[in-house]
């Protein structure tokens, strides 16, 4: 479980970089004016507020595992409760929310400006 903690939480780092080098710009298809920029703009905010988010349910799926406490590894919910009982939980908790609309604008831009015909 260990293993699988590390690995999610890589994957949390993976859309981190990728919104802080912006590299979902190669993916979009950015001569649709506004909304390309728009795609970009909230792409930039949204990964690394859903990487975070992954990196929080690794970390808690790792100690899960350090600790031999299976009840610790509950999922995105659990991720959201144990941020609401730090010390700046609100914060945290709006900084998560916003981030997560952010990605979800993004996607429905992405949605609406399309994507380049060879990236999958």
């Amino acid at each position: 479980m260990g293993a699988v903690g590390a690995v999610i939480f890589g994957f949390g780092v993976f859309f981190i970089v990728k919104g802080i080098r912006r590299g979902h710009r190669k993916n979009l298809n950015t001569t649709n004016g506004g909304f390309g920029t728009t795609a970009v703009i909230l792409g930039a905010i949204g990964y690394p507020a859903k990487g975070a988010i992954v990196c929080f349910a690794g970390a808690l799926v790792a100690y899960s595992a350090f600790a031999f406490d299976p009840s610790k590894a509950e999922g995105v919910g659990a991720v959201f409760q144990t941020m609401r009982h730090q010390q700046f939980g609100p914060a945290l908790l709006t900084a998560a929310g916003l981030g997560l609309i952010n990605y979800g604008l993004y996607l429905g831009c992405r949605g609406k400006i399309g994507t380049r015909a060879n990236d999958y």
